[in-house]
C-alpha cells in the first residue's frame, strides 16, 4: 500500500492510480474496486435520479400551496411534518421504512437488486424504499424554497395591484406568482439543491438500496 512511503509520494500516487481508474483491491474480499463502483454506480444514479423525481412531485405542489395559504392548517400542517423530516437523517428514516413497510407489514422487499430487464415488477418495487428515502429528505428542501419564493412574491406590489384590480384569485396565483422569474428561478435552485443533497443522502439510504 505504500503507506511507509513519504506523503506527498502517497498522494501523487493516488492521483496517478485514480486517473488510471485503478482504486485498488478491496480489503474484505479481494475484489477490485472499480469493479464494484462500476456495478453499483448505476443502480445508485437510478436511485439519485427516480428520489430526485419524488421529491419535486411532493414538494412543489405543496410548497406552492402552502405558500399561498400562509397560516392555514394546510400550512402549518405540511411545515410540521416538513420539520419532523427535516429533524429526522435519511438513515434512520430509511430503517424506519424497513422496519414497518417491509418488516412489520411486509408491503415491500427489505432489499436485493433484480435487473429491469428481468423482473420489472419486482425491480419498481425494490427500488421504492431507497427512492422513498432519498425523495422524501430532498423534498424537505425543495419544500422550504418554493414556499419562501411564493411567499416572498405575494408580497409585492405588484401582486397587490393586481387583487386590487379585481382579478381572480387563479389568475393572480398564475400570472403574477407562480410564473415570474424569482420563482422560476428558485424552483430551478431547488431542483439543483435536490439533485446535488441527493447524491449526499443516497450513501445514506444504502442500508434499504439494493445489494
Amino acid at each position: 500500500m505504500g503507506l511507509d512511503q513519504p506523503v506527498m509520494t502517497q498522494y501523487v500516487d493516488f492521483i496517478a492510480d485514480t486517473v488510471q481508474l485503478n482504486f485498488g483491491t478491496s480489503i474484505i474480499d479481494k475484489s477490485s474496486i472499480a469493479a464494484v463502483i462500476a456495478l453499483r454506480l448505476p443502480r445508485t444514479i437510478e436511485i439519485i435520479v427516480v428520489g430526485t423525481i419524488l421529491a419535486l412531485l411532493i414538494a412543489i405542489p405543496a410548497g406552492t400551496a402552502a405558500g399561498l395559504r400562509a397560516g392555514g392548517k394546510f400550512d402549518i400542517a405540511a411545515s410540521a411534518v416538513n420539520a419532523l423530516l427535516t429533524s429526522v437523517p435519511g438513515f434512520v428514516l430509511g430503517t424506519l421504512f424497513i422496519y414497518f413497510l417491509a418488516q412489520l407489514l411486509g408491503w415491500l422487499p427489505a432489499g436485493g437488486y433484480v435487473p429491469l430487464a428481468s423482473d420489472p415488477l419486482q425491480h419498481l418495487q425494490m427500488l421504492i424504499l431507497p427512492a422513498l428515502t432519498v425523495g422524501l429528505h430532498l423534498a424537505t428542501i425543495v419544500f422550504r424554497m418554493t414556499r419562501a419564493s411564493v411567499l416572498e412574491m405575494r408580497g409585492h406590489d405588484w401582486v397587490r395591484t393586481a387583487v386590487a384590480k379585481g382579478l381572480r384569485r387563479k389568475q393572480v396565483v398564475r400570472r403574477h406568482i407562480l410564473y415570474t422569474p424569482s420563482v422560476r428561478s428558485s424552483r430551478s435552485s431547488a431542483c439543483s439543491s435536490a439533485f446535488s443533497s441527493a447524491q449526499q443522502s443516497s450513501s445514506s439510504s444504502s442500508t434499504t438500496g439494493p445489494d
